[in-house]
C-alpha cells in the first residue's frame, strides 16, 4: 500500500512538472529578462517580445542552475540584447556557470556588443546549455571566444546560429574569433554560419583540449587569424567535420584549418577553397603530429597549396585536390563549381566530382538537406548534386568495406549514360586490383570486359552474385575495384571512372 502510494506520488510530481510548466512574458509581466529568469522553473519558458534589450537585468543574464527556455516570441532579427560591453565596463550577454544541463535553453536572440575576457556574447563554464537559432555580432573577448566560449562543458549544443564579426583580441592565447571550446566534451555545432570572425587561434572556432565534437552543416568563411583561419583545432581527439563549406579564411598557418597534435579526426564531405595562408602550410588544410582522414572532400584552389603536413600524413580517399595527393579515388581536376556572385560551391552539371565518393563516413544529408547519394553514388563536397548531371560515370557497390567469415557480400556496377542515346559496343570494364594484380571482371582472367548495351539512364550489372565470406582467408586492406566505359575502338574514356576499395580480417 505505502509503495502504492509513492509510486502516484513521484507520477504526480512528473505530471505536474509538464502540465503545469508556465510563460513568463518580458516585459509585459516582467520588465526584464533576468526578472522572468528569477520567476521561471524547471520546465518553464521566458518568452521575450520584440525589441532591443539593454541594460542591467537585460545582460549577464544568469540561469541560476535552471532548466528553462529563455525565447525570443520572432526570432534574432526582431530581438537584440545589446550588451553595451568595453573595455571599461564588461557585460555579455549570458552567464552559465552552476552546472545548467542540456535543458537549458537560449533560442531566437541577437546578442551583439559583448565585451569580456572569455565569452563576449555568451560564456559557459562546467555547464551544457543548448543555444539555437541566434546572431552573435560584434562580440570581443580579451581571450577566448569572441562569441561563446564553452569551458569545462560536456554534451552542449549550437545549432542555427550566425557568428559575424566577432573577436578575440588584446592579451593571452588568443582562441576562437566566433567560438571557442575549452576542455568541451561531445559538443554539437551544427547549421552554423561564422564569416568575418578574428583572432590569433581559429578565426570561426577553436577547439582545445577537447574529445567528442561534431561540426556539420557549417559555412565557415572569411574568417581570418595566425593559427587556422577557418578552425584550429589542438589536442583534440574522436572529432568528426563533415558537409562544411570553408571558403576565403585567412590565415599564416592552415587557411581553411590548422590542425596540432590531435587524434582520429574525420573529415568529410566538406569543401575548401579560396583559402589563403601567407607564410607556412597549406591554404586548404594544415596538419601537424596529428591522425585524420579525408574523404569525399574538394580541395580547389587554396593558396599556397591544399594539404600540408608534419610528422603525420594525413589519410585521403576519394578527394578532388589541386596538385594531386596519395591515396584511393584521388583526382586532380577542376570540380566545376556553379561560380556566380556570390560565388556558388554546388556542383555543376557536368562536375567530375559528381557520383565520385565512397558511401563510407558518407552522411545521410548533404548541406542542404538534400539526402545523400542522388545517383550511382555518393559525391564528393558540401552539396550533393540533384538533377540529371552531363557526364556518364560507372560506379562499383559492395555491401560493406570490410567483410569477415559469416558476413554476406556481392559486387556490382552500375553505369549511368548520362546521354540520349544507346552506347552500344562501349567494353565495361570492371577490374579488381590486389596489390598490384589485376583481374578482369567477368571472367577474372588477364582480360575481359562487359559486352552490354547501355539505354540513358542508370543501368546496372552483377558482378558476383550475393555469397557468404568465406573462413580462413586472413586479412587484406587496400583492395581495390575499378570501373569504367571505353569508345569501341579501346583508345579513350566514355565515361567518368569508378572506385571502390575493400578488404576483410579474421
Amino acid at each position: 500500500m505505502k509503495f502504492s502510494v509513492m509510486i502516484l506520488s513521484v507520477s504526480g510530481l512528473i505530471l505536474s512538472s509538464s502540465v503545469w510548466a508556465e510563460v513568463f512574458r518580458v516585459p509585459s509581466e516582467y520588465p526584464t529578462i533576468q526578472e522572468g529568469v528569477d520567476a521561471a522553473w524547471i520546465g518553464d519558458t521566458v518568452m521575450v517580445a520584440d525589441g532591443t534589450y539593454t541594460g542591467d537585468g537585460n545582460r549577464d543574464i544568469d540561469f541560476k542552475a535552471k532548466a528553462i527556455t529563455v525565447s525570443s516570441e520572432n526570432g534574432p532579427e526582431r530581438c537584440m540584447i545589446d550588451c553595451q560591453g568595453s573595455a571599461q565596463e564588461k557585460h555579455r550577454g549570458f552567464y552559465f556557470h552552476n552546472r545548467e544541463p542540456n535543458n537549458a535553453i537560449v533560442k531566437g536572440f541577437t546578442i551583439q556588443n559583448g565585451f569580456y575576457e572569455n565569452g563576449g556574447g555568451i560564456y559557459c563554464k562546467s555547464s551544457s546549455p543548448t543555444i539555437s537559432d541566434c546572431v552573435f555580432t560584434d562580440n570581443t573577448a580579451t581571450s577566448e571566444g569572441g562569441g561563446i566560449c564553452l569551458f569545462d562543458s560536456r554534451n552542449s549544443s549550437i545549432s542555427n546560429c550566425m557568428f559575424s564579426e566577432n573577436k578575440a583580441m588584446d592579451w593571452g592565447n588568443l582562441e576562437g574569433g566566433g567560438i571557442c571550446l575549452n576542455f568541451a566534451y561531445n559538443t554539437t555545432i551544427s547549421n552554423c554560419t561564422l564569416t568575418g570572425n578574428t583572432t590569433e587561434y581559429g578565426g570561426g572556432i577553436c577547439a582545445d583540449y577537447c574529445s567528442g565534437t561534431t561540426i556539420s552543416n557549417c559555412t565557415v568563411t572569411q574568417n581570418r587569424s595566425e593559427f587556422g583561419g577557418g578552425i584550429y583545432l589542438y589536442t583534440s581527439k574522436n572529432s568528426t567535420i563533415f558537409n562544411c563549406t570553408f571558403t576565403e579564411n585567412h590565415a599564416k598557418f592552415g587557411g581553411g584549418m590548422d590542425i596540432h597534435s590531435s587524434e582520429n579526426l574525420i573529415i568529410s564531405n566538406c569543401t575548401f577553397s579560396g583559402n589563403i595562408a601567407n607564410y607556412h602550410g597549406s591554404g586548404g588544410i594544415d596538419v601537424k603530429y596529428c591522425s585524420s582522414k579525408l574523404s569525399n572532400c574538394i580541395l580547389w584552389n587554396d593558396t599556397p597549396d591544399e594539404i600540408s603536413y608534419m610528422e603525420s600524413i594525413p589519410t585521403t580517399s576519394y578527394c578532388i585536390i589541386q596538385g594531386g595527393y596519395p591515396g584511393i579515388g584521388i583526382f586532380d581536376t577542376d570540380p566545376l563549381f556553379l561560380g556566380g556572385n556570390p560565388f556558388d560551391y554546388h556542383l555543376a552539371p557536368d562536375s567530375p566530382a559528381i557520383d565520385a565518393g565512397t558511401d563510407n563516413n558518407a552522411p545521410a544529408q548533404d548541406l542542404d538537406d538534400t539526402p545523400r547519394p542522388q545517383g550511382g553514388g555518393v559525391d564528393m563536397g558540401a552539396y550533393e548534386y540533384h538533377g540529371w548531371p552531363s557526364l556518364s560515370r560507372t560506379c562499383v557497390k559492395m555491401p560493406a568495406h570490410m567483410f569477415i567469415a559469416g558476413d554476406p557480400a556481392s559486387c556490382s556496377v552500375s553505369v549511368r549514360n548520362a546521354g540520349t542515346s544507346t552506347l552500344s559496343g562501349y567494353p565495361l570494364f570492371t577490374i579488381l586490383d590486389v596489390y598490384g594484380s589485376y583481374y578482369f571482371a567477368p571472367g577474372f582472367c588477364d582480360f575481359d570486359y562487359f559486352k552490354w548495351s547501355f539505354p540513358p539512364g542508370l543501368t546496372e550489372l552483377t558482378v558476383l552474385p550475393e555469397f557468404t565470406w568465406p573462413e580462413n582467408v586472413g586479412s587484406a586492406t587496400g583492395i581495390v575495384w575499378y570501373a569504367a566505359l571505353v569508345n569501341p575502338e579501346m583508345t579513350e574514356l566514355a565515361s567518368e571512372m569508378g572506385v571502390f576499395d575493400f578488404g576483410w580480417s579474421e
